[in-house]
């Protein structure tokens, strides 16, 4: 790596995902670099501590600080603190806020700005921005934007290291077939696609080992799923010859083990089927041949969506791949997979959520590969929206700016969960909403569900398409909406893009030193229940069960979508259920019931087109809104000793997370004994990034929950921490 060629300094914050991190450091080789994390279980030290590491290994000239602003992320006045020796630096500093929760992402901003300022009366919007992972470019605050390649040396064991796994001991994932070049790829697309279709498999120049291997794709056992392996790599590796912009993969990898670097002894590895790298984007894409859709939920999706997250960050596109019985295909008791995707899109995903891959589709990508022409192009949409392999700029209509309000009004923004905004709306009772989002669908109905769940008597809620990006333009129209109203304006900067965080922070600061003296800027924080002012204050939110239930109320308002159901669990029916599990689960819930006499219970159904089919198989079977705490529920005999029991479990906690973000909890309960309840556990610990992973409930613990009030009240107790 070259070393560093500029005498700056470098403040990053550190999230989750610390690949940005790294990259950001990368672009700007400073000589000094101050890594800006929290601690506790919530904290970041861990991710900052490997991003140091990394850099040390490619950077050693490269000084690090590790700077430590506190276990409480939202806490305004421990953080501004802590950022304090920052100020100090010379003029010339740069920051970058990527990482972090918007309150940091502000908070740095805002010393950034105010240090050069107080040196040298002028601010340097140029050195401050965050980095774009959708687009591999860093934005800075003055406009401008960089594009910024993936050093050499990058690589998903980079990426794994990021987030504490090693690769498994063993041979190289990389296929020897699809090493052999784009070419040797397209070959055995059209081998595939002959069999696919039932077709005399052409003669091409491909290896006798390979020919065999994919003449087994439509077969059972391990061969079948290696051939499958191996036909999605192959059409990875080949798409780039028939789709112009759309990039080669730096790397295509077959059937990858990574364990724990904390615990590399432990054996749990977590082995993913197909692996893709395009810069610092991966691809993660599970192959499941001829299994029932109710196997490939429980298991591939819950791998898919925890465990590539886990290894590879939470930026990680996934997908799956099925071939299936015929009988899997035609309607019965279980959704088609075009039925699975509502519901994956029904609960809060985006277009992050797991895309599935049936085997029809699967024909018309090879078919496109090999050049025979099918209808509609499919390949480069998979590719270039569903795993975001190139940028494209939302087209922003011109907005009317509301004008002429009179205060208060509440200024906004959508991110993936909307329970922030009903939350700081309630606490607030402005006269106006209004809501800024991206053009996409998905906004327009998540402020649909935002306006129905905010039901406030004589409030009104304005929906304003804004581009995320643009930190100019967002700044002069969160101003024009402040100049907008009459009266006392809140800007909560909790949702979306951290630039529109500090957009919001500069439109504040402007108009407030233009003499405004009404206008306040907060950050809604669910996980304690409070309100954090950027003055230092803190006032509660308050118990927060109406908000939850009107915001799943108004799911059931959206057609062709996850719908919820009011229910009493102890008037469930459970005489007729062959599950001991599930009948498990309906006493436990009713004990659970008996002590929180003001919760709400939710049955989840899933709404399809033509038909509506109760989601009595698909996790989770219940949810339980209580305080400020959203917990799924789910009773399972595979909830065992067994890979397929692990990833249906992990698939509860994806959606049980979608619908309540950090404030979510899941609880399972089988009736397994405790050895299989302690294995899975420890594998939650390992792939599920939240201070509160699930929660597993054996025969013995849920028997003893029935019968003794210190074991119910200890367990409710965690449902509620």
């Amino acid at each position: 790596m070259e070393e560093g060629n500029s005498a700056v300094a470098l403040a990053v914050t550190v999230g989750t995902n610390p690949v940005p991190v790294l990259l950001t450091v990368c672009q700007h080789r400073p000589h000094t670099v101050w890594l800006v994390h929290t601690t506790g279980p919530r904290g970041t030290a861990d991710y900052a501590r490997r991003v140091a590491a990394v850099l040390g290994g490619w950077f050693p000239a490269l000084t690090v600080h590790l700077l430590d602003v506190g276990a409480d992320a939202a806490d305004v006045t421990a953080i501004r603190a802590a950022l304090r020796p920052l100020a100090g630096l010379p003029a010339g500093w740069a920051c970058d806020y990527t990482g972090g929760t918007a309150v940091m992402s502000v908070l740095l901003a805002q010393t950034h700005r105010d240090a050069h300022l107080a040196v040298t009366g002028a601010d340097r919007p140029d050195l401050r921005g965050y980095w774009d992972e959708s687009g591999d470019r860093v934005h800075h605050d003055d406009g401008t934007t960089r594009r910024c390649a993936v050093p050499e040396g990058f690589t998903l064991d980079t990426i794994r290291r990021l987030h504490g796994y090693l690769s498994a001991p063993g041979p190289t994932p990389c296929s020897p077939a699809l090493e052999r070049g784009p070419c040797y790829a397209r070959d055995l697309c059209r081998l595939a696609h002959a069999v696919l279709t039932g077709q005399q498999p052409p003669e091409v120049p491909v290896d006798q080992r390979d020919r065999e291997l994919i003449g087994a794709l439509l077969g059972s056992g391990d061969a079948a799923g290696a051939a499958l392996e191996l036909v999605v790599g192959a059409l990875l590796t080949a798409a780039p010859l028939v789709l112009s912009r759309i990039p080669a993969p730096d790397e295509v990898h077959l059937n990858t083990k990574a364990i724990t670097a904390a615990a590399p002894s432990s054996g749990d590895a977590n082995e993913l089927d197909v692996l893709a790298r395009y810069g610092q984007r991966v691809v993660a894409i599970s192959c499941k041949n001829r299994r029932n859709p109710q196997g490939i939920l429980a298991s591939a999706l819950g791998e898919i969506n925890q465990k590539a997250r886990a290894v590879y960050g939470g930026a990680t596109r996934p997908a799956l791949t099925i071939i299936m019985d015929k009988a899997g295909e035609s309607g019965g008791p279980h959704p088609a997979p075009d039925e699975l995707s509502t519901l994956l899109l029904g609960p809060g995903m985006t277009l992050r959520g797991p895309h599935i891959i049936t085997e029809a589709d699967l024909r018309d990508l090879l078919a496109e590969v090999i050049g025979l022409r099918v209808g509609q192009p499919r390949l480069r949409p998979l590719l270039a929206q569903r795993f975001g392999l190139v940028s494209v700029a939302a087209v922003v209509p011109p907005a009317e700016l509301p004008t002429g309000l009179d205060g208060p009004v509440l200024i906004t923004t959508l991110s993936g969960n909307v329970l922030a905004t009903v939350a700081s709306a309630h606490r607030q009772r402005p006269r106006h909403v209004i809501v800024l989002g991206t053009p996409e669908f998905r906004d327009r109905v998540r402020a649909t569900d935002l306006d129905a769940a905010l039901g406030a008597p004589g409030a009104t809620t304005r929906f304003v398409p804004i581009a995320m990006t643009a930190l100019p333009a967002l700044t002069r129209t969160i101003g024009a909406l402040i100049a907008g109203v009459r009266g006392p304006v809140v800007v909560d900067v909790t949702g979306g893009t951290k630039t529109v965080s500090v957009a919001g922070y500069l439109a504040v600061a402007a108009a407030s030193e233009a003499g405004r003296g009404d206008l306040r800027l907060c950050y809604t924080d669910i996980w304690s229940g409070s309100r954090r002012w950027f003055d230092g204050t803190t006032e509660p939110l308050g118990p927060m069960d109406d908000r939850i239930g009107q915001l799943l109320v108004a799911h059931a308002s959206r057609p062709e979508a996850v719908s919820f159901r009011a229910v009493d669990p102890a008037a469930l029916d459970v005489s007729g259920e062959k599950s001991p599990s599930r009948v498990l689960l309906a006493r436990v819930m009713a004990r659970l019931a008996a002590l929180l006499p003001t919760a709400r219970w939710y049955r989840p159904t899933l709404t399809l087109p033509g038909r509506a089919q109760d989601w009595n198989w698909l996790p989770p079977g219940y949810l339980l809104v209580t305080g400020n705490r959203l917990i799924g529920l789910y009773g399972h005999e595979r909830l065992g000793k067994s890979a397929d029991g692990l990833s249906e479990a992990l698939f509860v906690d994806t959606l049980v997370a979608a619908l309540g973000g950090d404030i979510a909890r899941t609880l399972l309960v089988t009736d397994r004994d405790s050895p299989d309840a302690a294995y899975l556990s420890a594998r939650y610990s390992q792939l599920v990034r939240r201070p509160f992973p699930p929660r597993v409930l054996t025969r013995e613990h849920a028997e003893i929950v029935l019968t003794s009030a210190d074991a119910a009240h200890e367990l409710l107790d965690w449902l509620s921490r």
